[in-house]
């Protein structure tokens, strides 16, 4: 927009500055942001949401664990769940996907699936660490971000592209 309304606002967001154009630099009015320390996300939970819950460290950001605990399936069993997905196609049995889907909450809200997907990662990168394996690892990861484009640009069911991952993953085994 050459000349946009008074009223329009414009959030840019970069962890690279020197990668904006200085004319875009130039016309606007910059924050840097830090991240923050253990002790900090602990004060802003306690004062955010004065629940009195009890935070423990390690485990990645404590604002994100504290926030995960209000979903409907605990993260540690969608990633249990993802391991056994993936330990099964490996050992050549089908899972059972209708069952995956129902224990894990019909991945509602889809952050759930995105946990799945990542713990699914996650194995890959354990089960293929060999430097004959990384040919499988890249494939099986491009079948993961296909997985999840294919629900969330594609709109897909989350049915039908753990189908398609599940085939994917199979092929891959046979390789």
């Amino acid at each position: 927009l050459e000349e946009p309304p008074a009223n329009t606002l414009f959030i840019l967001t970069t962890s690279r500055r020197n990668a904006v154009m200085p004319t875009i630099l130039s016309r606007l009015r910059s924050y840097n942001f830090s991240a923050r320390t253990v002790e900090q996300e602990k004060e802003i939970i306690e004062r955010v949401f004065h629940d009195g819950a009890v935070l423990t460290d390690g485990g990645g950001p404590l604002i994100q664990r504290y926030l995960e605990g209000f979903l409907p399936v605990r993260p540690q069993v969608i990633q249990k769940r993802a391991c056994d997905f993936f330990d099964q196609i490996f050992e050549g049995k089908i899972p059972d996907i209708a069952d995956l889907i129902k224990n894990c909450g019909k991945f509602e809200p889809r952050v759930l699936f995105k946990i799945f997907l990542s713990a699914l990662e996650e194995r890959t990168r354990q089960f293929f660490a060999s430097a004959e394996g990384a040919q499988k690892a890249m494939a099986v990861s491009k079948a993961l971000r296909d997985c999840y484009s294919n629900v969330s640009t594609y709109n897909q069911s989350i049915q039908a592209a753990l189908e398609e991952l599940l085939c994917a993953l199979a092929r891959e085994r046979k390789r």
